[in-house]
């Protein structure tokens, strides 16, 4: 039987950047939320869906475990949602 960690998202850092467990910084894999308007938007929609919510931290298969302006890249699942794709409305998917 395989164990999944689960975490908490505790604060919103940008629109494609989290903290879990206050203590961890996450850059959401898989996404670049770009200019002003559209990060003050992403923000706002993170904090009203996804705030206080259980999510799962995988490495990105394309990336192993890097790290971006001292956050960990992570694909970030929330209740079997990939965050990156459903933050795409707001910026531009990253393919490496």
């Amino acid at each position: 039987m395989c164990t999944t960690l689960m975490y908490t998202i505790t604060n919103i850092i940008d629109g494609d950047s989290i903290e879990v467990d206050k203590t961890t910084l996450i850059r959401i894999a898989g996404v670049d939320v770009i200019g002003k308007e559209s990060n003050k938007d992403a923000i706002l929609y993170m904090r009203k869906h996804w705030l206080y919510r259980s999510v799962e931290l995988y490495d990105d298969p394309r990336q192993g475990q890097k790290i971006v302006h001292g956050e960990a890249v992570k694909v970030v699942i929330a209740e079997g949602r990939v965050l990156a794709n459903e933050l795409l409305m707001f910026g531009v998917a990253l393919i490496f």
